[in-house]
């Protein structure tokens, strides 16, 4: 699951490898994390599934308040009680979780033989509160959605709490006429004080000034009335819409909380795939050598091809052992593209791998009539000199270590066969290992 470059042998000094993602290395890193996600994503949500299905669940519900938009001035004949000032819809979030509020919900709930709520118990219920409004063309909504428990208890508090509220904007309507009445009386009384003292002076000449106050002192007496009358019928401007019926559950959820784990699980395996094979130099596996360098590779004397487990290959390789196939393949392809000629076999950094292969195609080689020899050459990435002998040579064999070759290293060295236009038929996979 890394980017693949691809070096062309026959182009200039100045050209730079393509990179491309080979299908193979993207269905690898695919699987990988599949793996991981069943391995570890899977139970870690099962485990999630469970732990949340025995917490405690919570359920909300809410309550609809509306406030109808002030209509126009009417001329109606006498005198008409004034509308007492509609709040701003957003004042009353405020005043939902006020303390007033606050306790007259819990003693509707409660009921009023109720010892008085602590401050955790207050403070905990104004938590759950949730306060939403909606502005609409003729009317405003104001949604009240309060937390619980059970589906009873979250239905009680909203409707409690939406209770409390509209009775708190009553209480402010039924004040502030209060406030208009005792102006007015206030006014009335002064007026009287005045007028008692100007007749008390006996003079002629505050007759007419009399006469002015006892109108206007019988004016506000009507004012006063139409104020009292105002302030018994006075409400406020919050009616209660559509009570709540029906509560819905928020906490736990089992089904999303699993799928949330599920999903960081996998983006966490992504995440450590992708740092990994950032961090990894190396080939990882035969597949790999053709993927880096886009050189086909002839054989496969690692045992792979043959099934043999790790640790188990022959010190040698010859006719009469497992690998005798691969090399029988190899020897056959480069029958078909040479004809005759020196054969340049060649490792990166070490040719312990090199010169077994060597001696193999050697002794395939040593039939009576065959115009091929095989030669070992110095290290790729060693001296100069390698390079010359590979662009003497008729055919170039890299031989590579599939587990252990760094991809910077094999792609260096097939780079530098191209510059120096060396024919390079192939790779051939062979570890060192075993004849250490």
């Amino acid at each position: 699951y890394h980017a693949v470059v691809a070096a062309p042998l026959t182009t200039g000094a100045g050209s730079l490898p393509a990179v491309v993602v080979s299908f193979s290395a993207i269905r690898g890193f695919v699987l990988r994390v599949l793996v991981i996600a069943l391995v570890i994503g899977v139970p870690a949500a099962i485990v999630t599934f469970m732990v949340s299905g025995r917490s405690t669940p919570l359920y909300l519900a809410d309550a609809t308040l509306l406030i109808p938009l002030a209509q126009g001035p009417i001329d109606l004949p006498g005198e008409v009680p004034a509308a007492v000032e509609p709040m701003m819809a957003a004042a009353y979030g405020p005043v939902l979780k006020s303390r007033t509020v606050l306790e007259d919900a819990y003693a509707r709930l409660a009921g009023p033989d109720a010892p008085p709520p602590t401050a955790r118990e207050l403070a905990a219920f104004r938590d759950s509160i949730r306060f939403q409004f909606e502005e609409r063309k003729r009317s405003t909504l104001i949604f009240v959605d309060v937390e619980g428990p059970s589906p009873a208890a979250a239905i009680d508090r909203a409707n409690a709490l939406a209770a409390a509220l509209v009775a708190w904007d009553d209480a402010r309507a039924l004040a502030d006429a209060n406030r208009g009445v005792e102006a007015v009386e206030s006014q009335i009384e002064a007026i009287e004080a005045e007028l008692v003292r100007l007749r008390a002076s006996g003079s002629r000449a505050n007759l007419p000034q009399i006469a002015n106050l006892s109108v206007v002192a019988a004016n506000l007496r009507q004012q006063a009335a139409v104020a009292r009358a105002a302030a018994v019928s006075s409400r406020g401007n919050l009616e209660f819409l559509v009570p709540a019926s029906r509560s819905f559950l928020i906490e736990p959820s089992p089904v999303v909380d699993a799928a949330v784990v599920l999903a960081l699980v996998t983006v966490m395996a992504m995440v450590v795939l992708l740092v990994r094979a950032g961090l990894n130099r190396r080939v990882n596996g035969v597949a790999g050598l053709a993927e880096v360098t886009g050189l086909p590779v002839l054989a496969d004397l690692t045992g792979g091809a043959t099934g043999r487990a790790a640790g188990t290959r022959p010190d040698r390789f010859g006719p009469g052992r497992p690998d005798g196939r691969e090399l029988s393949y190899l020897k056959a392809h480069l029958d078909r593209m040479l004809m005759g000629g020196e054969v340049l076999v060649a490792g990166l950094t070490d040719n312990t791998a090199a010169a077994r292969v060597a001696t193999a195609l050697d002794t395939l080689f040593s039939a009576p009539g065959s115009t091929t020899t095989v030669t070992v050459g110095p290290w790729l990435l060693g001296s100069g000199d390698a390079l010359e002998r590979a662009t003497e040579a008729d055919a170039v064999l890299i031989v590579a270590d599939p587990k252990e070759t760094i991809r910077a290293d094999l792609r260096r060295a097939v780079q530098w066969l191209g510059r120096s236009s060396a024919n390079v038929m192939g790779i051939v996979a062979a570890s060192a290992r075993s004849a250490r």
